[in-house]
């Protein structure tokens, strides 16, 4: 099977291919990738660099976290099951602890 694109680059690290008259953007974000397709260039190139910027602020919200949290974080994923993430964890753990208080 061929692949029918009239151009194919990188944009910042994601890839852009020129499809017909549209254009497919492809990232990997948080361990995912994404794909998009956009009228114009331009559209997909901003979307790559608004996803970019959202990775960099993730980033930057890790490091406003103390030593201790981090280390608290790194214990806690250490002993969460397989394929099961912190934040899941804490959802879970916050709906369980409202049901004891008797709130919704």
């Amino acid at each position: 099977m061929t692949k029918s694109y009239k151009r194919k680059w990188l944009h910042k690290g994601g890839i852009i291919r020129q499809r017909g008259e549209n254009y497919q953007v492809e990232i990997n974000f948080n361990s995912k990738r994404i794909r998009a397709t956009y009228e114009t260039r331009e559209a997909a190139e901003r979307f790559i660099e608004q996803k970019l910027t959202e990775l960099n602020n993730e980033g930057l919200d890790s490091l406003t976290l103390s030593s201790e949290q981090r280390i608290d974080a790194s214990l806690a994923i250490k002993e969460l099951p397989q394929n099961t993430t912190l934040h899941d964890a804490v959802k879970h753990y916050a709906r369980a602890a409202s049901k004891l208080d008797g709130s919704p």
